[in-house]
């Protein structure tokens, strides 16, 4: 009995989170407590996994929801001194409220960030992205990526395997300059 409570109330979360909700609100959905949720998560590997594929089947939800917004536009109902503006149907004859369609500059914009930072970051945020994918990419930080500090290390590796030394297995070399990612 327990266990299909606990399956009903994973599958509940599971369901709330692709739609977009957060953590908090998928987990009071199904009736369970927050600490619980991440406990079951962290003691289940199946379940975290589902938790994760949910959890960005929502975010592409969200996403999808945003670019509509942004691109495709919302209905808004217009209004003057308070009163509703109203039109005549020019099929029908009959008045009906006055819409427009209205779109989103800030949605589309955070959707140019995240799809191209390269081109639509600022640069606090760009230099902080850096950062970020230099030390998923286990380079360390301190001085800056450019064209000719690739061409040097390359330079270097390339006269080292035409004539590589003795002790070419032995570890770093003191004479290839750093490529490396900072603000």
């Amino acid at each position: 009995m327990a266990r299909r409570k606990t399956d009903t109330a994973r599958t509940r979360f599971l369901e709330m989170l692709e739609t977009g909700s957060s953590v908090a609100i998928a987990a009071r959905a199904a009736g369970v407590g927050l600490r619980t949720m991440y406990n079951w998560r962290s003691q289940d590997a199946e379940f975290a996994a589902r938790w994760s594929e949910s959890y960005q089947m929502g975010t592409d939800a969200l996403e999808d929801e945003a670019r509509r917004r942004a691109v495709d536009g919302v209905p808004r109902q217009k209004f003057w001194n308070g009163q509703p503006i109203m039109i005549v149907d020019e099929e029908t004859g009959e008045r009906r409220p006055y819409f427009e369609i209205e779109y989103s500059d800030n949605l589309l914009m955070f959707i140019l960030k995240r799809r191209d930072p390269e081109s639509f970051c600022d640069q606090a945020r760009l230099a902080a992205l850096k950062r970020k994918w230099a030390k998923e990419d286990g380079l360390p930080t301190g001085t800056t990526i450019t064209a000719e500090s690739v061409v040097a290390a390359l330079d270097v590796l390339r006269s080292r395997l035409a004539a590589p030394p003795a002790n070419f297995l032995e570890g770093p070399r003191a004479d290839v300059p750093p490529a490396v990612v900072t603000s």
